[in-house]
């Protein structure tokens, strides 16, 4: 009848799960008997998954001259965060790049980036995760602050677990999706 037995998704983590699931589960009550294959992906790895052609749908990062078929689909806002008693909060607001640089930035970052080791003196080693979960646990333990989707952090700033950054700088960083 014309309906695929299986669809293949490539899907930047960044993505908002809320979104990706509800849309999954209109997908799934529509085309119950295909089967469908997610695989999440990093900024840095988008390049390559696209070079493949091996999914039906990708959600990336990449601007759509340098995607298949692409189109604007939204943008991801990212917000700075730390653990409601980390010390970035007693400090005096707003936080400047000096008082940031005391400690280490938690980020999500391609396992495959090379790191270049190289900082500024007087600053701390940074520490990169391959997962927004995995970054936000870390925050979420005092590690040190991050930059992560709004839509990931929500409920941990509603309940007090983690805090915005009074930044001297834009607080709110935004990634596109195609």
């Amino acid at each position: 009848d014309g309906v695929r037995t299986e669809l293949s998704l490539v899907v930047d983590s960044v993505f908002p799960k809320n979104r990706l699931f509800r849309a999954l589960k209109n997908f799934q009550t529509q085309f119950p008997d295909t089967r469908v294959h997610l695989t999440e992906i990093l900024r840095g790895e988008s390049v390559g998954q696209l070079r493949e052609r091996s999914a039906d749908l990708y959600i990336t990062t990449l601007a759509p001259e340098n995607a298949i078929h692409g189109r604007f689909l939204l943008d991801v806002d990212f917000v700075p965060i730390a653990k409601s008693d980390h010390p970035l909060l007693a400090l005096p607001v707003p936080l400047t790049a000096q008082d940031l640089a005391r400690f280490p930035l938690i980020s999500v970052a391609d396992r495959h980036l090379p790191d270049t080791g190289h900082r500024p003196a007087g600053t701390v080693a940074n520490w990169t995760f391959t997962t927004v979960g995995a970054a936000m646990e870390a925050i979420a333990v005092g590690v040190g602050y991050g930059w992560l989707p709004q839509e990931s952090v929500k409920d941990a700033l509603e309940n007090g677990a983690l805090s915005l950054l009074a930044l001297s700088a834009r607080t709110v960083r935004q990634t596109a999706l195609y």
